[in-house]
């Protein structure tokens, strides 16, 4: 599989570019030398959650796909037209993948804060949220709109339903982005 050049940056950015330093090291250390800090529990350590793009809109993408990183070439090229046609781009979304992190909308409020949230293939209760939303409907969780839609691979395909399935996203992300 050949992915173009960009999903490459967008992949290795953080593992490649951005090498972390062992903050946990850096922590005991500051800890050794500074006598004002006494206790562990003063230092935490964030989980680091991983995702494709660069989150620059807040638009928060989950989806549940096994035995892939984020999505499968097919799913990801087809969420990359959606995009489009919501003058959207993988820049201003984080796609996550729920199978390879299971997390909580806690835990995507403190670390990415996302405005939008859409969830394929997944219900709400997934991330942890006390509530269900219909396929296709928009709600408004605090300042987070949240939508719920089936799987990519059920709306990538080719059928009749898969096509009415799409006619209702469209008119989702209509309402959701504010398109015309």
């Amino acid at each position: 599989m050949k992915l173009p050049a960009f999903l490459i940056k967008d992949l290795y950015e953080k593992t490649l570019v951005n090498i972390p330093v062992n903050t946990e090291q850096k922590t005991k250390n500051k800890v050794e030398k500074n006598a004002t800090v006494t206790r562990s529990e003063d230092v935490t350590e964030k989980p680091i959650i991983k995702y494709l793009g660069e989150n620059k809109k807040n638009i928060l993408i989950i989806v549940e796909q096994q035995a892939v990183i984020y999505l499968n070439e097919e799913d990801l090229i087809f969420l990359t037209n959606i995009l489009k046609a919501c003058k959207l781009n993988l820049a201003d979304i984080a796609l996550l993948n729920f199978s390879n992190q299971p997390i909580t909308y806690n835990n995507l409020q403190d670390e990415l804060e996302p405005v939008t949230i859409l969830l394929f293939g997944l219900a709400p209760k997934a991330i942890k949220l006390p509530f269900d939303i219909p396929a296709f409907q928009i709600k408004k969780h605090g300042d987070c709109k949240i939508m719920t839609a089936p799987p990519l691979i059920e709306l990538n395909l080719s059928t009749d339903a898969s096509k009415i399935l799409k006619s209702k996203l469209w008119v989702s992300l209509q309402a959701l982005f504010t398109i015309k």
